[in-house]
This record gives structure tokens, C-alpha cells and sequence, in this order.
């Protein structure tokens, strides 16, 4: 936590004279600050997650946004917290909201598909597939990007999303046997702390694998791992390419990216999602039919992002317990504003 500690009257304190608290605040309310607050208050805010589209073959929305703070609340009595709601799905589907530690600090929400592109967000929904297109991987503002789709029989895969701050690219979609070039399906770019997306293959071939993220496992941090990169699909000696690996991230896993099935009359495999803060990608999906098939979402804050269901590319992942996430099976989930400060004892 920023800062020095201090007593209500300014005074220094030893660590043997304050407690840490911490608060997980999951609806809106006035929060009283405490009379014997002893430290500046961490504050880390989570948009609401982007809903999902009733359509099939629509990309998956993108995870709420992420904010974070050290506020000096001294002299002040409280604080209005406003909580998010998640974006709502069906065929007209919604983007989540603001969520807002009064003026100090907000994280807006996670945006919701209108088309076979993944959203974005903070972390990017995984691009989905269909018989006529297929769809980009959204971008991530802090998490993984999403996976790119494979192809339709006559289209090349698409690209990965970018990761955030702490997120791997997506994945590239895996191009069809029709379209052979898959001069577009490429992973997409890392963030500061992640790897990048692997691209997706052409024609018959494999995907690549992204590259590794960075290894928290050793670091004094909340969500611990490897960052590891997915690995891409495999070549399976038929027609379609197959997705690319997403690039590991802040300690997150990319996901990795589907082997195609072999058939001629199929698309490309879906890419995988880039990993996380501490969360792993989704993976991609193998083509049915002449669809291409879907990209997994990117990873969120401890909150994996999804799968590709079919065609359909996978939500962005979000925040503790799901808060925040988008979602391909329902409304987005709410926000959460979670407090960590020290107080007097």
C-alpha cells in the first residue's frame, strides 16, 4: 500500500499498531469512512461486463474495464460507491456500465458484439465465426485480447486482439483450404507484461504457439502463475488451418488455439485468448460446416476468460468470482469496487 502509515492524529505508527482490512463492496452504497483510518485506501474498481448476442456466430463481449487508486480520504466523512450492472443479452445486447468510487475513480463497462467481432474491454471477447464472415478478436485495455475465428470455406482467419497492460495477444483464426493465404489471420500484440499471439495456420497447417507472458510465480502477488503461451492447433493433415495459441500474460495462461477438423467443406479453427492478471485465455473451437469457427475470450483480473462455443467466440473474462465479466450465456456481470486500507488498533 502507497504511503506511510499514519494515526487519525498524524502521528507514526509501527506495524504493530494498525490492522489491515479488506473490503469487497458488490452494490451501490455510502461508505463510511473509519474514524481510525491509519493509511491511504486502495482502491481497485471493475466495469460491468458486456452482454451476449442471442445471434449465432457473434462474437463474444469484452470484460469490464479495471481502475486503480490510492486515495487520501483524510477529513473525509464518506464516499458514494456506485456498482455497475452488466450488460444484458439478447438480440439487441447492451454494454455494462460505470463503476465509480464517487469522483476520486471509475472503470467503465465492457462493450457488448453487434457484429462477429469480439468486443472490447478491459479484457477483449474472442472473435466468432459464420457461414458468410468471421470476426476479429476484441482488444483488451489491461487483460489478454481475444482469439481471432477461423475462416469460412472461402475466407482467411482473422486476427487476434491486443492484450492490456497485463495481457498476451489472441490467438490468429486458422484460414480455410478455399482461401490459402491467411495473410490476415495474425496474432495479435501483447501488452507490457504479456506475449504475443500466435498466428493462425494456413490451409492444412498448424497454428503457432504465442509467446510466454510474464512469470509471477515468485513474486509477493495476488494470483500467482507461469504466463505460459498456448499452444496452437495442430496439423491434422486435412483441408483447414488451425487457430493460434494465445500469448501468455501476467501470470495467466494463453489459451490455446483449436486443431481444425479436416474437412474440406469446413473453415479454420478459432485462435486462443491472450492471458491475463493471474487468468487464463480461453481456447478456440474447431469449424462446423462452412463456418469458421469461434475464438476463445481473453483472460481477466483472477478470472479466466471463455471458451468459444461452436461459432460463437468466447466472452472476456473479468474480476474475483466472475464480477465484471462479460458472458456468452447470459448478462454480463455486475462491477465490484474492492477496498484494502490499514486502520488504527
Amino acid at each position: 500500500m502507497a504511503g506511510a502509515w499514519k494515526g487519525p492524529s498524524g502521528g507514526g505508527l509501527s506495524p504493530a499498531d494498525i490492522q489491515v482490512v479488506r473490503e469487497i463492496i458488490t452494490s451501490s452504497m455510502i461508505w463510511n469512512v473509519p474514524s481510525n483510518l491509519a493509511s491511504k485506501v486502495n482502491v481497485k474498481l471493475f466495469g460491468g461486463g458486456g452482454g451476449e448476442s442471442s445471434y449465432g456466430g457473434y462474437g463474444g463481449p469484452g470484460g469490464g474495464h479495471f481502475a486503480e487508486g490510492d486515495i487520501d480520504l483524510e477529513d473525509i466523512a464518506s464516499v458514494t460507491v456506485t456498482i455497475a450492472a452488466g450488460g444484458t443479452d439478447g438480440s439487441s445486447p447492451t454494454g455494462g456500465s460505470t463503476t465509480s468510487f464517487e469522483q476520486y475513480l471509475t472503470a467503465s463497462g465492457g462493450n457488448a458484439p453487434s457484429s462477429q467481432n469480439g468486443a472490447s474491454g478491459g479484457t477483449g471477447g474472442g472473435g466468432g465465426g459464420g457461414s458468410t464472415s468471421s470476426g476479429s478478436g476484441g482488444d483488451g485495455s489491461y487483460g489478454g485480447g481475444g482469439g481471432g475465428a477461423g475462416g469460412n470455406h472461402t475466407s482467411d482467419g482473422k486476427p487476434g486482439g491486443d492484450g492490456g497492460t497485463y495481457g498476451g495477444g489472441g490467438g490468429g483464426g486458422g484460414s480455410s483450404d478455399d482461401a490459402g493465404t491467411n495473410t490476415t489471420g495474425i496474432g495479435g500484440t501483447g501488452g507490457t507484461y504479456g506475449g504475443d499471439g500466435g498466428n493462425g495456420g494456413n490451409e492444412s497447417g498448424a497454428g503457432d504457439a504465442g509467446t510466454s507472458g510474464t512469470d509471477t510465480s515468485t513474486i509477493n502477488n495476488e494470483y500467482k502463475g507461469t504466463g505460459a503461451s498456448g499452444v496452437g492447433g495442430l496439423d491434422d493433415g486435412g483441408a483447414p488451418g488451425s487457430g493460434g495459441g494465445g500469448g501468455g500474460g501476467y501470470g495467466g495462461n494463453g489459451g490455446n488455439g483449436a486443431t481444425s477438423s479436416g474437412s474440406t467443406d469446413d473453415g479454420g479453427a478459432g485462435g486462443g485468448g491472450g492471458g491475463g492478471y493471474g487468468a487464463s485465455g480461453g481456447t478456440g473451437r474447431s469449424s462446423g460446416l462452412d463456418d469458421g469457427g469461434g475464438a476463445g475470450g481473453g483472460g481477466g483480473y483472477g478470472h479466466d476468460g471463455e471458451t468459444a462455443t461452436s461459432s460463437k467466440g468466447g466472452a472476456g473474462g473479468g474480476a474475483y468470482g466472475g464480477y465484471g465479466a462479460g458472458s456468452t450465456g447470459d448478462n454480463g456481470g455486475d462491477g465490484v469496487c474492492i477496498l484494502t486500507y490499514a486502520v488504527e488498533v
